[in-house]
């Protein structure tokens, strides 16, 4: 992709300054969306743009000016496509990671990178237009949401029961000591074994023994597949139940809509992102009536790049 050299310049938009090293991980970051475009395109996988970049280019024709990253959404039959073929269809410096392939990613959506660490050399800085980072791109699979209310709310439950237990497995245990006593690390141990035994009758699975496969895995697995159980002849409405229940937000929308997608513009960057056609839904689900009124946050620990920085930083100084 090409930029104006001055598209890197710092500059202020609607009163936020925007760096010259952010400007050039978001190049970086479209770097990485114009691989996804290519394969999906090559592949017949439709993908749109979600959350931030959605947003971003209905009400900015861009990137939201605070915000940092670029997130698109599959619905899950696609996904599952691209799941299959992502891990030999990018240039190996590119890193795509999701449960299915790696046990120590605990995240239910997918995610591609441009590497695993910092690189200063020349190609990685010429390619990605100076940004020396790592940076990604997240995938959000939508899955079928159940019509009928008591499924619905089984199937949250059990996500939920899942999801917690995973959490819980993953946690270190404390050790024994004035404030977490022998008797209550026993106690501990006993309801996570109480709570495994549960997942397997209910669920009718039976967890292989931690040596053969980590059990945060397994339960990671089965978390993802529970999310996928629905059929669209099943729903009325599509989206991310793990989200409904780790956040407490509304998280559905219609089922028919990302069936129609058009192109909407990132003005400055001269890129396009698919998105809905009836992009309004969406937006109104997620943020509000008022979506298109800007309201400044920060939603995560921005920049991104932040801790990458630092240790850039140390590694420059020891020099």
């Amino acid at each position: 992709m090409n930029f104006p050299e001055h598209y890197f310049e710092e500059e202020t938009r609607e009163g936020f300054t925007i760096s010259e090293m952010m400007k050039r991980a978001w190049g970086a970051q479209l770097e990485l969306l114009n691989e996804i475009t290519r394969v999906c395109r090559e592949n017949d996988i439709p993908f749109f743009a979600e959350y931030g970049t959605l947003l971003g280019a209905v009400r900015h024709k861009g990137f939201i000016p605070w915000d940092d990253d670029l997130d698109i959404g599959m619905k899950r039959e696609d996904y599952n496509r691209f799941l299959r073929i992502a891990p030999t269809a990018f240039d190996p410096e590119y890193v795509f990671l999701s449960a299915e392939y790696e046990p120590d990613y605990h995240e239910d959506i997918g995610r591609l990178l441009n590497g695993h660490s910092i690189d200063t050399g020349a190609a990685r800085m010429e390619k990605f237009h100076g940004c020396p980072y790592a940076v990604g791109i997240d995938i959000f699979p939508q899955d079928y949401i159940p019509r009928d209310p008591v499924e619905f709310q089984d199937w949250t439950n059990m996500i939920g029961l899942v999801y917690d237990l995973k959490q819980a497995v993953l946690a270190p245990l404390p050790e024994p000591g004035p404030e977490f006593t022998a008797l209550q690390q026993m106690v501990y141990k006993r309801k996570i074994s109480d709570a495994i035994s549960r997942v397997q009758e209910l669920t009718g699975v039976t967890f292989l023994p931690e040596e053969e496969a980590p059990l945060h895995w397994q339960l990671q697995l089965l978390q993802n597949q529970l999310c996928q159980k629905y059929d669209r002849e099943d729903a009325d409405h599509i989206g991310t139940a793990l989200r409904q229940l780790r956040f407490r937000e509304h998280y559905y929308v219609p089922v028919d809509t990302y069936d129609t997608l058009i192109e909407l513009p990132f003005e400055l960057e001269g890129f396009t992102v698919p998105a809905p056609k009836d992009y309004d839904a969406v937006l109104t689900m997620r943020y509000g009536a008022n979506y298109m009124t800007p309201k400044q946050y920060i939603n995560h620990d921005y920049p991104f790049y932040k801790d990458q920085e630092e240790i850039l930083k140390r590694a420059m100084n020891q020099q």
